[in-house]
């Protein structure tokens, strides 16, 4: 007994302890999950509109119809105009300058000859040939003997000095240097009074009517204009900050060889005949304004990724948009959804990188 006392006391007392541990626990606390708010983003409600985009691209002005006027023959220079500096504009057949016609007066009278030495030995030989024919009649003879090989050298004879004398004529027409058309000169390489080589450049002009304007169209921009090209409202401006009308003068049927770019060529009409002028080789802004879309939209700059996306927010969660960008402007971009474009949207302001589709959002409308 005294050795099982002591071992049923600490079981009873054990059992007390647990009884109370029992009792005492506390009762269970339930805990609800925290819902987080969704995140709020700045929108802005934008509305389908008429927008004109005007595409802006960089061209080069090219002079038309440059070439050289040369003396067709050596001679000394009889006659210049003094007042044919480089920048005056010539219209067409206008005498710039004349030869000396001495030594080609005397060839022409020596030509006018030759015709008439000509003509009087085809004449005797045609006389020969009749009598000829009628000493022979009713025998058999040669062709050498009926004169005709000698009938037809003397007209052969004619032929050339005829030839000879429009050749010469022709010549005398050339020591007068005109104008081919209305033009402007570019240069003057030749002084009152001197000596010119067959051959020699005397002046370098170019049409006065037009320029042309040369534009590199990449494959992106050629897109958007193959079918607008002939409807599009074009000008361009220049360094002066100068506008200018111009229209389109025809598309290059080959690509460039090494950009692999199409090329336009416009046109622009009396180029010098402002102040300041517009000048060949000289880089110009063109503006070409396309015809009116009917369901733009602008946005601000900010609103647009890098991969030409828009975030817009529909019942409350977020979609990705791609859109076809028309034009930039300083502050703005103006964009055509691809999809319902005409329909209104509220477009994020500022897209984010961590931004996921069907993300719940609470959009917060901004002022534009």
């Amino acid at each position: 007994m005294r050795r099982t006392l002591p071992i049923v006391g600490g079981i009873g007392l054990l059992l007390v302890a647990i009884t109370l541990v029992i009792i005492t626990e506390p009762a269970p606390v339930t805990t609800k999950p925290l819902v987080a708010d969704p995140a709020p983003v700045t929108v802005v409600t934008v509305y389908a509109q008429a927008f004109a985009p005007t595409l802006t691209v960089l061209g080069t002005t090219s002079a038309r119809w440059r070439a050289e006027l040369r003396a067709r023959s050596g001679a000394q220079l009889h006659w210049l105009d003094d007042s044919l500096e480089p920048g005056t504009i010539v219209h067409k057949d206008q005498l710039l300058a004349s030869l000396d016609t001495t030594v080609l007066e005397a060839q022409l009278a020596q030509a006018k000859s030759d015709v008439a030495e000509a003509k009087l030995q085809l004449t005797r030989t045609q006389l020969e040939q009749t009598v000829a024919l009628k000493m022979l009649r009713g025998e058999q003879n040669t062709a050498f003997g009926r004169r005709e090989p000698q009938v037809a050298a003397a007209r052969l004879a004619l032929s050339k000095a005829r030839s000879t004398v429009t050749s010469v004529e022709k010549m005398l027409t050339d020591t007068q240097i005109r104008a081919p058309y209305d033009a402007v000169i570019f240069q003057r390489q030749v002084s009152p009074a001197q000596h010119v080589e067959q051959g020699q450049v005397l002046f370098e002009i170019a049409a006065s009517d037009s320029l042309d304007v040369k534009l590199p169209i990449s494959d992106n921009q050629w897109q958007r204009l193959s079918g607008e090209l002939g409807k599009a409202k074009i000008s361009l401006e220049d360094r002066q900050q100068q506008r200018w009308p111009a229209s389109l003068r025809y598309l290059a049927p080959l690509a460039n060889e090494v950009t692999r770019q199409r090329e336009i060529v416009l046109r622009v009409d009396t180029p010098y005949q402002r102040i300041p002028r517009l000048l060949p080789n000289q880089h110009v802004k063109v503006h070409l304004r396309l015809t009116e879309q009917q369901d733009a939209m602008q946005l601000p700059l900010s609103a647009l990724t890098r991969d030409d996306e828009v975030w817009t927010v529909q019942e409350a969660r977020l979609v990705k948009e791609h859109v076809r960008r028309l034009q930039h402007t300083e502050a703005s971009v103006w964009v055509i959804f691809n999809e319902s474009p005409s329909e209104p949207r509220q477009v994020v302001l500022y897209p984010l990188h961590s931004m996921l589709p069907g993300q719940v959002v609470t959009p917060i409308e901004a002022e534009l």
